[in-house]
């Protein structure tokens, strides 16, 4: 664990198409090859976020934040991107997911999406609670933002 203390802000995430891994000081040049496209700037509020000292400033907090996320293509490894968690409210149980970016030749596909879910998936890990498992997903997809996946995990309960 880390800076989330009992929520791990820098997993290692895989899917179909996407690996989201922990972003290192040794990501910079890779990922500012990807961020130094202006057209992805023109989508940000940041516009200048493509000129390297700017990034530099952008990298540098994402490092600060420690929950940082480089995004790979899981196929061949290249660097297309990076998201974070951030804003974690341990009272809350709550977390924001942003700073997201994706190389252009990714837009438009399931990148974003997958990425999407790979961040924002619930897990219900349970033993012996059957009689609360229905009441936990309702709770979940009430919320005004519902996660793209729930994923319920019996850890050898006995009860039905």
């Amino acid at each position: 664990m880390n800076a989330g203390d009992d929520f791990d802000l820098q997993p290692t995430l895989q899917g179909d198409r996407l690996i989201l891994r922990p972003l290192r000081e040794s990501d910079f040049d890779a990922l500012y090859a990807v961020a130094s496209d202006p057209l992805i700037g023109e989508q940000h509020p940041q516009s200048t976020r493509w000129q390297r000292p700017v990034f530099e400033r952008f990298f540098a907090l994402a490092m600060e934040s420690r929950g940082a996320l480089l995004a790979l293509d899981r196929e061949s490894g290249e660097v297309i991107g990076s998201s974070r968690y951030y804003d974690w409210d341990r009272e809350k149980k709550e977390v924001a997911v942003g700073y997201t970016f994706l190389a252009r030749s990714y837009w438009g596909g399931t990148v974003n999406r997958e990425m999407k879910r790979l961040t924002c998936t619930v897990i219900i890990p349970t033993f012996n609670r059957a009689g609360y498992i229905a009441d936990a997903i309702d709770s979940i997809l009430g919320q005004t933002r519902a996660p793209d996946q729930v994923v319920v995990v019996d850890d050898g309960s006995t009860d039905d």
